[in-house]
């Protein structure tokens, strides 16, 4: 079967800079790289030092839930980092996976930003343990087993206890995990309404969204069918909110860690350098 030819009156030519070069992700591969190791030396710390700050360890309890999701979630961001950073290096471009993988590391940060927002230990400790109980129900809500086989019922009533063992003047209600990954748009790549068109692309995206989806492609004058590119304004921008997130996340995990201050002046520098070495092509620095 041959396929039409469309014509360029039907689709005018894209930009011969729209999409991004596998040299332009190479490059890119390499600068996350960068992030990556700057960040782990903070890991390493927090691995070597006892929480003392908001996340403090409460020796009466058995689990102090604020240090364990905060270190957990900079984990899997960290993770999701080298994933993306290992795909840049694959050949082909892949904009759609990347930016799933965007959009995870900006929820994974989100979650324990409201967490490390809190004023005091106690609060910590209960907005750590109300964020269980709130995906635990999030998950009954859209018919989710659990892998362990365990109720999800059962699992609702043991979390909804262990929150209520901390006992704070006023409840609160965990945002919506929209809510919490806007304002850490917010706080890290644009204080406006940006963030919100920021994070409809990447969940749009991550969702398979055509209107969204769209943006990743392009269809080529003698070819009717759709190649999925990473175009290069793309690349950059989420290079710019990669490493937006993971900077103030990290410097506010320092913090709340009680790691000494030298610890979170040494990376601060360092991302600072890290972003001014964004490569020029790619948009100059990160910051």
């Amino acid at each position: 079967m041959r396929l039409p030819n469309l014509g360029a009156e039907m689709i005018g030519p894209m930009p011969e800079e729209y999409a991004s070069t596998e040299a332009d992700r190479i490059d890119a591969a390499d600068w996350l790289h960068e992030v990556v190791s700057a960040t782990r030396n903070v890991q390493e710390a927090m691995q070597i030092t006892l929480p003392a700050g908001i996340v403090t360890l409460d020796t009466s309890r058995d689990v102090n839930d604020a240090a364990r999701l905060v270190s957990l979630h900079m984990a899997i961001a960290i993770d999701h980092l080298v994933s993306f950073a290992g795909l840049l290096r694959v050949p082909g471009s892949h904009g759609p996976s990347l930016a799933t993988i965007n959009r995870t590391v900006v929820e994974t940060w989100a979650r324990a930003w409201w967490v490390m927002g809190a004023m005091t230990s106690i609060r910590a400790e209960y907005r750590a343990r109300a964020m269980v109980v709130r995906e635990l129900h999030a998950a009954k809500d859209r018919g989710i087993l659990l892998l362990s086989g365990e109720s999800i019922d059962v699992a609702i009533s043991r979390a909804t206890r262990d929150r209520d063992r901390i006992h704070v003047r006023t409840p609160e209600t965990v945002p919506r995990p929209t809510a919490l990954a806007i304002e850490m748009l917010q706080a890290a790549v644009s204080p406006g309404p940006e963030a919100a068109a920021i994070y409809s692309h990447l969940s749009g995206v991550a969702h398979g969204e055509s209107v969204y989806t769209a943006s990743l492609t392009e269809q080529p004058i003698a070819y009717p069918v759709p190649q999925v590119v990473l175009p290069a304004d793309n690349l950059k921008k989420y290079l710019t909110q990669l490493f937006g997130v993971t900077m103030i996340g990290t410097v506010k995990l320092t913090s709340v860690w009680g790691l000494p201050e030298t610890i979170g002046d040494e990376y601060l520098q360092s991302m600072t350098e890290i972003g001014n070495r964004l490569p020029a092509h790619l948009g100059g620095s990160a910051e």
